[in-house]
């Protein structure tokens, strides 16, 4: 064959673009590791061999009006949460940076403003080194020997914990180094600063132990026959919250060791072991709980109480503390226990951190039917509340006994009748999905609105949200998000944790839905899945509450939803 001047260049060109290629690949092509050389950027991410856990820059906005923050933290994916993060104090501003790891092997973030070390070298000296995201969530930087062997572990996540314990992680301590394990909770659940509630392990006593600005509030009881005598109530409680001991000279600490789940501390010092929590916050207060002793004004069972049902604002402006504090909400619940005049408290700015108090008859709070507003916290006396029973049965007994009786016969069969409705929407409740992700073919369903997608929907699985994270999602179902609404109900568009944006259709109580139509509708949806026509995140029951959460589709409009309630119609 005869090459010509112009064959020649045209094979010059595909040759060095297949070796930029080739170059290119580790960073273009890894999933799960990190190499020297090749940072990762905002548009990048590492994800672990099994995909349960993801490592990636993402944006947050927690309501303020500081600039826009960037973190670097692995989420776990089938949770939709957080669990580690990079940078929870040194967010990255305005600009998202990339992790990267240079020739020394210093691990860091790096930015056009700033650069943050995760590992730093004790010497500079040239090492092969890489890091890799694992299956149980530890994001690990190892030195490599020269035929590309793990020499040892320099670093990894699990030795830094923010406010989640995955299976593996520790609470305790290192006594030579002095390095601690231990869990912060977030300041607020819009923002990820750390805040005033920690655990711990006790350094006199085998125990776990919450401490509130430095104080403990709650104590586990010391470690005996493989568990904490607080702590331990039911088999349940058992299985999550599992913990193996581990003492030698060197160290001392209580490895987390479930069968599956993770333990995080809320911003109010709640312990939740997927499912199965435990606080010093409400009326049902757990063994163990040493709080603050409150003023002679208060009583021990004196409560807060949350209008989590309704948000509103209050008709006066409350005291409003300084913003510098960077007060919690519960600091403000303890400020407002200590002011024998407080009535209500909140918190004061939109990443719902700060506290405004309201004082006894200044202000009395004003429902908003949009629901729109903050959650309000009320005090409720343990004294007016005793007296206000006192002075009702009075009143009943002077009624006579006939009436009394009657009144309870009609009471009993009452609490009868819903007791009975509990258990059968309780089982309505446990099995209402039970059946959901059946793969059912459905031939010739909606075929002109199948037409109107053009991306192919894989997959049925379905996540069962819980009706926080629904509220995260969409600001407290604020008007900005509501994107429309039918008879069924309003549709909302929601952002969750890990930044995918979704839409959730809230069915309205007078939209005639019960248990079952609303489980024939998710099992439509799911068998839709199949037929490349819409595609249902999960979903979420919680009272009177009954939500589906859909994938939201950027470009399309309303009738996207509204079509897919035309077809359950027709199918149905």
């Amino acid at each position: 064959m005869v090459f010509t001047l112009s064959n020649r260049v045209l094979c010059f060109i595909i040759i060095t673009f297949t070796c930029f290629l080739q170059l290119a690949k580790p960073s273009n092509l890894r999933e799960d590791t990190l190499l020297q050389g090749h940072p990762l950027a905002a548009t990048d991410r590492l994800i672990s061999p099994s995909s349960l856990y993801t490592l990636r820059f993402f944006q947050l906005d927690d309501g303020s009006e500081a600039s826009t923050k960037f973190y670097l933290g692995i989420s776990a994916n089938k949770y939709y949460y957080y669990v580690w993060l990079a940078n929870r104090d040194n967010p990255i501003h305005d600009d998202p940076g990339v992790l990267t790891i240079d020739e020394y092997g210093n691990l860091k973030i790096v930015s056009s403003t700033t650069t943050m070390m995760l590992y730093s070298v004790e010497a500079e000296s040239n090492k092969s080194v890489r890091a890799s995201l694992l299956d149980t969530g530890n994001f690990v930087l190892h030195e490599l020997n020269l035929d590309g062997s793990v020499k040892r572990v320099l670093w990894q996540s699990f030795d830094y914990p923010t406010d989640t314990i995955l299976p593996g992680m520790k609470l305790g301590y290192d006594k030579h180094s002095g390095h601690k394990w231990s869990l912060t909770a977030r300041r607020s659940y819009k923002t990820l600063w750390s805040g005033s509630f920690s655990l711990s392990l006790d350094p006199k006593i085998n125990q776990l132990i919450t401490r509130w600005r430095g104080d403990i509030i709650w104590a586990s009881g010391e470690w005996r026959n493989g568990s904490f005598s607080n702590l331990i109530s039911s088999s349940l409680d058992r299985e999550k919250f599992n913990f193996t001991f581990f003492s030698n000279e060197s160290v001392t600490y209580f490895e987390y060791s479930p069968v599956s789940g993770y333990l995080i501390m809320g911003p109010l010092g709640i312990i939740n072991a997927t499912g199965v929590s435990y606080s010093c916050v409400g009326s049902e207060i757990v063994p163990g709980c040493t709080m603050p002793q409150p003023p002679k004004c208060r009583e021990d069972g004196d409560l807060y109480l949350p209008s989590w049902n309704s948000f509103g604002a209050m008709s006066r402006k409350g005291y409003i503390f300084d913003e510098r504090e960077n007060m919690t909400i519960s600091d403000c619940w303890m400020r407002c226990l200590k002011n024998c005049s407080c009535e209500a408290y909140t918190y004061a700015f939109k990443d719902a951190t700060g506290c405004e108090i309201w004082s006894r008859y200044t202000s009395h709070f004003v429902e908003s039917n949009s629901g729109v507003g903050r959650p309000i916290f009320f005090f409720l006396s343990e004294t007016k509340a005793k007296g206000k029973k006192r002075r009702i049965w009075i009143a009943s007994a002077a009624v006579g006994v006939l009436l009394l009786i009657l009144s309870f016969i009609a009471s009993f069969i009452m609490f009868g009748r819903k007791q009975k409705q509990r258990v059968e929407n309780r089982k309505k409740r446990t099995n209402v999905f039970s059946d959901i992700g059946e793969n059912t073919e459905i031939s010739n369903a909606c075929d002109e609105g199948r037409e109107e997608w053009n991306e192919k929907r894989t997959g049925s699985d379905t996540h069962k949200f819980d009706f926080i994270t629904i509220l995260q999602a969409t600001d407290n179902f604020s008007l900005a998000n509501k994107i429309g609404e039918g008879g069924f109900g309003p549709v909302y568009k929601g952002k969750l944790a890990n930044g995918e944006e979704i839409a959730i259709k809230r069915l309205s109580k007078s939209s005639g839905q019960g248990l079952v139509e609303f489980r024939n509708e998710a099992m439509v949806i799911v068998k839709l899945q199949h037929t490349n026509l819409v595609r249902l995140l999960g979903f979420c029951i919680d009272r009177e509450e009954r939500i589906l959460v859909y994938e939201y589709m950027a470009n399309k409009s309303l009738n996207l939803y509204l079509f897919v309630v035309i077809c359950l119609q027709n199918m149905l």
